[in-house]
């Protein structure tokens, strides 16, 4: 009987780790987007995250859909040096993987190194639909 009780210990405590091992990867990649991707201490008042997903580990890449106001715009920018650049025109760097289907971007904003991780930020006309994708090599 005290070797049934210990497994059942054992269960209830793997199950415990692998629920908050979950909890924190799920929720952290949400922070990430701040901290790590656009480098700025605070998200914009009116950002909202719609989507997001993220995979790998040593070749990571995320992808962000968020809505925000045009006048908030900015404050997503002043974390990174970015170039700008007209979306369609750019050679450089590829369209997003899972572009959203409703989303026509106008402009590009790119900045870093496979190094460094590289973030590029898409952005409608009037600058309220919001794509970014970042990878680091």
């Amino acid at each position: 009987m005290p070797f049934i009780r210990k497994i059942k210990w054992v269960i209830v405590a793997l199950l415990l780790i692998v629920i908050a091992s979950w909890l924190y990867n799920r929720y952290d990649d949400k922070a990430f987007l701040r901290y790590g991707i656009l480098k700025i201490d605070k998200y914009p008042e009116s950002m909202q995250m719609l989507d997001y997903k993220t995979e790998g580990a040593s070749d990571f890449h995320a992808e962000y859909n968020i809505t925000i106001d045009s006048k908030d715009f900015d404050k997503l920018l002043i974390g990174r040096k970015y170039i700008k650049e007209d979306a369609h025109t750019a050679t450089n760097l590829a369209m997003p993987y899972e572009e959203p289907h409703d989303f026509n971007p106008k402009y590009r904003y790119h900045s870093g190194t496979i190094g460094n991780g590289i973030t590029v930020i898409y952005v409608n006309a009037d600058n309220t639909k919001v794509f970014i994708d970042y990878w680091f090599d």
